[in-house]
């Protein structure tokens, strides 16, 4: 059996990005990077390029996971990433987050290292 990744689709407009990958899509209005659907080992490495992205170029960035329904470890790690850059850049990461992103952010005591919402 055979498994493709859908190819990612981006719209742009003014100050509004938005990228489809399969599972989870992104977008972007102003400081916000607003991500739904499932972060998952498909879905870490384009969250992690698009978030890593998202806070190198805004001085106040937040990510907004509310709309997350499920986030493994690949995603966590991608997280952790995303923070790393934006510690580098000294930009004050802020991520808001319900449901099962926020619980394993709180067991696994990352909701400690990140300013959350």
């Amino acid at each position: 059996m055979v498994l493709e990744r859908a190819k990612n689709t981006v719209t742009q407009g003014d100050n509004f990005d938005t990228e489809v990958s399969r599972g989870y899509s992104t977008e972007m209005r102003g400081d916000t990077l607003y991500i739904s659907g499932d972060i998952d080992l498909y879905g870490a490495p384009t969250f992690r390029h698009v978030g890593a992205e998202h806070v190198r170029q805004s001085p106040t960035p937040t990510i907004d996971l509310r709309g997350v329904e499920f986030l493994d470890s690949a995603g966590l790690a991608a997280l952790l990433y995303i923070a790393k850059v934006a510690r580098s850049c000294e930009h004050p990461l802020r991520v808001m987050a319900a449901g099962n992103p926020r619980r394993v952010l709180r067991i696994t005591g990352i909701d400690r290292m990140l300013a959350m919402e």
